[in-house]
């Protein structure tokens, strides 16, 4: 039976990849590394944009600085560790932890080299927002989540999740990052 030692779920000292409680999937294993920007923005590669890690209301966050991009995408792409196979099983689940210094800014979630119709859209708001997707992202193969606007803003991520599911559970630091 495997155990929560306060971050990450294992199994004789083992990762679990999911957990279940009365048929209900109630864990995930996360296969995003430092996913909260504990340590730095290790694995965190920006594109047409600049940022660096501050705390914003009492949370470590990820600053993604975009404000020079306008009419190009901008944003991150957090690589996925381990994947289990060659490709990660359809489908996944995400979920992110996001504001932004002005409301109305349109963001996209999705996969390393995936176009706007492939992606989330979401609506961000100066207030921290955690959007989740049960069983919409479909990586084609590659193993990088993307969050990125078209337009000049500044984004603040943290708690970002990639998991193999069709239901985003509750957020949990990659198994890596804890033991």
């Amino acid at each position: 039976m495997p155990t929560i030692n306060g971050k990450a779920c294992v199994a004789n000292g083992t990762p679990v990849d999911k957990v279940f409680s009365d048929g209900k999937q109630v864990y995930g294993r996360n296969l995003l590394r430092n996913s909260n920007f504990s340590v730095g923005d290790n694995y965190a590669n920006f594109s047409n944009s600049t940022g660096g890690i501050i705390t914003v209301d009492n949370m470590t966050a990820l600053k993604i600085d975009a404000k020079g991009a306008v009419g190009k995408n901008a944003g991150i792409f957090i690589l996925a560790i381990n994947p289990p196979t060659s490709q990660i099983p359809q489908p996944c689940s995400y979920q992110i932890k996001i504001k932004s210094e002005v409301d109305g800014i349109t963001a996209y979630l999705g996969y390393q080299g995936s176009l706007t119709t492939n992606c989330k859209e979401i609506i961000l708001t100066t207030k921290w927002q955690t959007f989740k997707v049960n069983g919409e992202l479909f990586t084609n193969g590659n193993f990088a989540f993307r969050i990125y606007v078209y337009s000049a803003a500044t984004i603040y991520v943290t708690n970002c999740k990639l998991e193999q599911s069709n239901v985003a559970t509750p957020w949990t630091p990659a198994p890596e990052d804890v033991m």
